[in-house]
């Protein structure tokens, strides 16, 4: 219906125009009713012409021009001002009462004319605005100009509309999200003035070794003395890893980059917790050192737990920082049998191996991603003792992995010489 009346709306505006122009001139006497019946009829006439010269357009031209909504187009604006300057222009040079009244009544009718045709462009007018705004501050750049407060201003109101575009329900937390939002975008992710600010890590690689020791032999490998000789039979894991990434800089110059390790475990008898955790980072394998593992006094925290750290910084060249780090951590068998390995710093990419080491015994692996921003569900392959797991998308701060496993069944028939066995992964042997 809508779509009609828009086509029509020349012929229609016209033909209540000629009404106006009979009713004039008989409820007006004299020549006065006359100038502005003719005046009228002249609006309606260049309506009908404008009408039938867009119907012949799309005629021959075959297909109609469409406006952004679907509907036929109505004039362009230069047209229509073209009428009203016209029309005004004649009016002003021409007097209704000389010898070229006939071009003043004529102006009348242009400026009628022209005036009616902008009614058809009221609909278009917030998209004209809408266009220009955007031609302004985004095609013309100038919101590069704009200050920082005023561009998180634009860029919270941004969010905020989206959201109401789309929420019909009143319960819906609104302003909540779009405050969470805002600071995720600044406070952790954008480059800002804040030191550190912006840097986000790419292809990270890691490869893990699982191997069953007991805890007389970690003591051995480390030299450690063991207080109570009935303790040494306790099953632990020695889970090495190897990582490798890259991180990326906002600027080409900036601050070293804390490769940090923060460890938590159960307590193992007769094991210091120092000694717990063997740590090493660079730029590379060749260039690693190792890093001092700290905690509140080197001592238990009273429930059963140790907690370790280790920083060490590089430095950036040319806006990347490429490290390269060595984590041998031991652990108690019986309550930890799973790795969790969380991001402190945004990562994009996760390509990770899992491997049990030096054992026979059949183990299954599993693993999710806790959190992340990718488009597809994290690609696994079980593979004998162990398991890949890649992962395009983003992980946030303290989004990360977990795999865990458990000891499997030896498929039927399996013998001495025909069990599963392993070695260790490229990187770790």
């Amino acid at each position: 219906m809508k779509q009609w009346a828009r086509r029509w709306w020349y012929v229609l505006v016209a033909s209540i125009a000629l009404l106006a122009a009979v009713v004039v001139e008989q409820i007006t006497p004299g020549t006065r009713g006359q100038l502005a019946a003719l005046e009228l009829a002249i609006a309606a006439a260049i309506l009908l012409i404008i009408f039938a010269a867009r119907e012949t357009s799309r005629i021959v031209g075959g297909v109609r021009q469409q406006d952004t909504d679907g509907w036929p187009a109505g004039p362009t604006r230069s047209s229509i001002a073209l009428l009203i300057l016209s029309g005004l222009a004649l009016t002003y040079h021409f007097s209704e009462h000389g010898p070229w009244r006939f071009l003043s009544h004529l102006g009348v009718g242009l400026t009628v004319a022209g005036v009616v045709s902008a009614v058809w462009q009221l609909p278009e007018m917030k998209k004209f605005f809408i266009d220009l705004a955007v031609a302004v501050m985004v095609d013309a750049k100038y919101v590069k100009k704009l200050h920082v407060d005023d561009l998180r201003e634009m860029r919270s109101k941004s969010i905020d509309a989206m959201f109401r575009r789309h929420v019909t329900n009143p319960t819906y937390e609104i302003e909540a999200l779009t405050e969470w939002l805002d600071s995720l975008l600044i406070a952790e992710l954008l480059p800002n003035d804040t030191s550190g600010s912006g840097i986000y890590r790419t292809d990270y690689r890691e490869r893990v070794a699982i191997e069953l020791i007991t805890l007389g032999q970690a003591l051995d490998e480390l030299s450690i003395p063991c207080a109570d000789d009935s303790e040494r039979g306790i099953r632990l894991i020695k889970q090495t890893s190897v990582a490798t990434f890259s991180v990326i800089s906002p600027q080409h110059t900036a601050e070293p980059y804390p490769a940090t390790l923060n460890v938590r475990s159960s307590s193992i008898p007769s094991f210091p917790p120092e000694r717990r955790v063997q740590f090493r980072v660079g730029p590379s394998q060749s260039q690693a050192t190792a890093v001092a593992m700290t905690s509140d006094g080197h001592a238990n925290d009273g429930d059963g737990g140790i907690t370790l750290i280790g920083v060490q910084t590089l430095p950036f060249k040319n806006g990347v920082c490429d490290v390269w780090l060595e984590t041998i951590e031991y652990r108690l068998a019986e309550s930890e049998s799973w790795v969790f390995n969380t991001m402190g710093t945004l990562t994009y990419g996760l390509d990770t191996q899992i491997y049990v080491v030096n054992s026979n015994e059949p183990f299954k692996f599993e693993g999710s991603v806790t959190g992340g921003l990718g488009s597809e569900n994290p690609k696994k392959i079980h593979l004998p003792n162990g398991m890949a797991f890649h992962y395009d998308g983003w992980l946030l701060e303290d989004h990360g992995y977990f795999l865990w496993w458990w000891r499997g069944v030896e498929p039927p028939g399996a013998t001495e010489g025909n069990k599963v066995s392993n070695s260790a992964p490229v990187g770790l042997r």
